[in-house]
């Protein structure tokens, strides 16, 4: 925040084992507890006692202004008043090193009005809520003023008054700075909803905070809704949904509110993927709790069990014999004696299992599943079901050996450890951001080598401040590969493309849904080149990193193998290409359903497909359907439409067994009258526009080509015919 006399401590949190651990470094002298160390500001009994301190309160209040909160007059337990910016519950201690601390940032933004009650104390509202809520007012305020000082001049000034520049623009540039300036602020008191004693101004702190929570519910979430069902945008989110939602400062808590605004069967991928994630991190909960209670003797045994009940996994019966029975119940007596502990994971029940995880989802999302985990259109494949539990695991830092596979039962063996999930302050360099948005402009002017240059030296300084493997690094090594891509220098687009992909696979993971996007572009750039066998390689690495995110149904995966139908189709391989596009029309039909613009362009495909290999009949059918399904969805002036309809007559052209070639010579054996006529009209509309004499043959779409002459194919293919001659020739004498 910038705020100079302000330190912070180091601080993150830790996931591991079902616990969540907050870790921080100490303040110097912090151990020592003298009064020189001691709270100078805020309160560390929940506002019982309640220090105040100018020092402390001036540094307080610029980080206030920037939050958005407002100051508060509390009371404490002896009745004294106090003005206090910011949450009581917040702490402010000077160190043994004479520097100031801020501790317990919290709550530095308000509490969620939608939901009260001390069950959900913790429930907060973003920063990003509350800097859009604020924007939102100014713009109001901005056009509102604007509009009103129009009409008072209108009103006021008579039209032979004014002169020239007031009538073109009836506000200045320095009126419109002094309107921005007038623009109210909304703070926002973090101390509202809470169990805080108000000395005055509560009942106007809580109005305040409800309207914000207001917005959230009516604006921001149909906001996240719509921007999620949206196709463009759901291309670029990939797998990072949480992210999106941050972006427009909704919470997770809404994620149940936003499937029911899901109601189209078009967008039956985004309710999957949302869903899927919201039971993920309540059974998430439900499983923390059995892990914890579970000792570390029972520890591997316990999450194998509790991975199979919560697949519903069929656990097999093994018949022993007697002999077997008494050796087994020996060793379990010996075991006894140095195993002790609590096995609470190993006597969870599927049934009872599934029972809990619906309840955390019902009261923490507003999720209704249904009973039988059978039943849950979630886990309707093998391949959700692996994607389900690849959440599951993301969510409790489970760690599968990658040798097990779907359907199979899991035990100990597969169990390669916990990882730990670390939340904490993504630290960014100003100085790198401003170059990376300065050399984006100057790409944009056509200056690429200083664009080039500046986005080099952007990742230069990100790495010494974060180090190389970082995602803002990543996304400037993929910059660069575009550019070089698009310059025609694919060996130092190949070369940042690669360097992107190390770093996002050691960040992100490698079965991240934005690792398989880098590998689609990879696999471009070695397409581009006419290395197909490395593209096919990398596109079938990234169709399995999005079926293992998403399962079979999903728009990446469709994407993917649309693009191995069209490698195969330039290496002339048509009857694979056309097994692999039929197998992708299924799937736009499953996804999508039958009236889609995705399958119409999947039908498009298929019509190529089939045309290249003279099958014109089945290709009419599918340009059909294409067409049929492009008028019932876009308007009669698109170009999609259009298209379409001439690929129909082309394909019927050749049906019929007309050439375009023959149709180009019929078009040239027109009578002399109407060629003349046309060349004249052709001549009068260009002379205009100012085109000279002898270009006008290139716009008129007519060619003096006579009609006993051979095209160019023709020729080619007498070429080929007579070299095959002379070859079988020299074969027979030999």
């Amino acid at each position: 925040m910038e705020v100079p006399e302000l330190s912070c401590i180091a601080a993150c949190i830790v996931d591991y084992r079902g616990y969540r651990v907050l870790c921080q470094s100490i303040i110097p002298g912090i151990l020592s507890q003298s009064p020189e160390t001691s709270a100078k500001y805020g309160s560390i009994d929940d506002g019982a006692t309640i220090n105040t301190d100018e020092e402390f309160g001036e540094i307080m209040k610029q980080v206030c202004e920037k939050m958005c909160l407002s100051q508060s007059k509390v009371l404490d337990a002896e009745g004294n008043t106090h003005e206090i910016w910011g949450a009581v519950d917040s702490k402010g201690i000077k160190g043994s090193d004479q520097r100031k601390y801020f501790l317990e940032a919290l709550r530095l933004t308000p509490r969620d009005a939608n939901y009260q009650g001390e069950e959900y104390s913790l429930c907060l509202l973003r920063p990003e809520l509350v800097e859009q809520f604020q924007q939102l007012k100014n713009n109001d305020f901005i056009e509102n003023e604007v509009e009103k000082r129009i009409k008072q001049k209108k009103d006021s000034e008579s039209k032979e008054e004014q002169t020239e520049e007031e009538k073109k623009n009836r506000i200045t540039i320095e009126e419109l700075q002094e309107i921005v300036k007038m623009a109210p602020r909304y703070d926002f008191n973090p101390n509202a909803f809470t169990n805080i004693n108000f000395a005055e101004g509560k009942e106007e702190s809580e109005g305040k905070v409800t309207q914000l929570s207001e917005f959230l519910l009516e604006k921001q979430v149909p906001a996240a809704a719509k921007l999620l069902c949206n196709e463009e945008s759901w291309s670029r989110i990939g797998s990072s949904i949480i992210e999106v939602l941050h972006r427009l400062g909704v919470n997770t808590r809404y994620l149940g509110r936003i499937l029911n605004l899901i109601t189209s069967p078009e967008n039956k991928h985004v309710k999957l993927a949302l869903e899927r994630h919201a039971v993920a991190r309540a059974a998430k909960h439900v499983l923390n709790y059995y892990i914890r209670e579970t000792s570390d003797s029972y520890l591997a045994e316990g999450i194998a069990h509790l991975l199979n009940s919560l697949m519903d996994v069929p656990q097999e019966e093994v018949k022993e014999s007697k002999k077997k029975r008494k050796r087994k119940n020996k060793k379990t007596k010996e075991l006894k004696l140095i195993q002790a502990g609590s096995k609470k994971a190993l006597e969870v029940t599927p049934q009872d299992l599934w029972k809990q995880i619906r309840e955390k989802a019902e009261s923490h999302f507003g999720i209704a599943l249904p009973e039988s985990f059978e039943m849950w259109e979630c886990v309707g494949s093998l391949g959700l079901r692996l994607a389900y539990l690849r959440e599951v695991c993301l969510q409790t830092g489970v760690e599968l050996s990658p040798d097990i596979q779907m359907g199979q039962k899991i035990v100990p063996q597969h169990i390669s450890g916990f990882n730990t999930k670390v939340k904490k302050l993504e630290w960014r360099s100003m100085e790198s951001r401003w170059l990376l948005e300065t050399g984006m402009k100057s790409l944009q002017d056509q200056n690429i080598e200083v664009g080039i240059d500046m986005l080099t030296q952007s990742a230069g300084i990100q790495t010494q401040v974060t180090g190389y493997f970082h995602n803002e690094v990543a996304g400037v090594y993929q910059r660069l590969a575009q550019i070089y891509t698009a310059t025609g220098d694919y060996k130092q687009g190949l070369a940042n493309q690669h360097k992107a992909i190390v770093i996002l696979e050691k960040t992100l993971g490698q079965d991240h849904n934005v690792v398989g996007q880098c590998y689609t572009t990879f696999a471009y750039q070695y397409q581009a080149l006419g290395k197909f066998k490395r593209a096919m390689k990398h596109l079938l690495h990234a169709l399995q990193i999005f079926m293992v995110n998403n399962g079979e149904l999903s728009p990446e995966a469709i994407s993917v193998l649309i693009s191995i139908g069209v490698m195969y189709r330039e290496l002339g391989m048509h009857e694979t290409a056309i097994g692999v596009l039929t197998h992708v029309m299924g799937m736009c039909l499953s996804l999508y359903g039958e009236k889609n613009l995705n399958v119409a362009e999947c039908a498009q495909i298929l019509a190529t497909e089939y045309k290249l290999i003279k099958d014109f009949s089945t290709a009419k059918q599918w340009e059909q359907r294409a067409l049929d399904i492009f008028k019932s969805l876009l308007p009669a002036e698109d170009k999609r439409l259009a298209n379409s309809q001439q690929n129909l007559q082309m394909i019927e052209k050749l049906e019929a067994g007309i050439t375009p070639q023959e149709e180009r010579q019929s078009k040239g054996r027109m009578d002399k009258k109407s060629y003349l006529r046309q060349k004249l009209q052709a001549r009068k509309a260009k002379a205009k526009l100012g085109i000279p004499e002898h270009q006008l043959h290139m716009t008129t779409g007519l060619f003096d080509i006579p009609a006993s002459s051979s095209t160019r194919e023709q020729i080619e293919e007498e070429k080929a015919r007579q070299l095959m001659q002379e070859l079988s020739k020299k074969n027979l004498k030999k």
